[in-house]
């Protein structure tokens, strides 16, 4: 995943968007793709 990441938006820092790509989520999402985690590791 390339390194270009910014919030979405100026109004809600827990979702990212990566302009080089296109992907874009959620917090939690962003950790799951890079970690490479299901959901309940990624949370704890």
């Amino acid at each position: 995943m390339p390194d270009r990441l910014y919030p979405a938006d100026g109004s809600s820092p827990a979702h990212y968007h990566c302009f080089a790509c296109g992907t874009h989520g959620s917090a939690i999402d962003l950790v799951k793709q890079v970690e490479g985690l299901e959901f309940l590791p990624t949370v704890q």
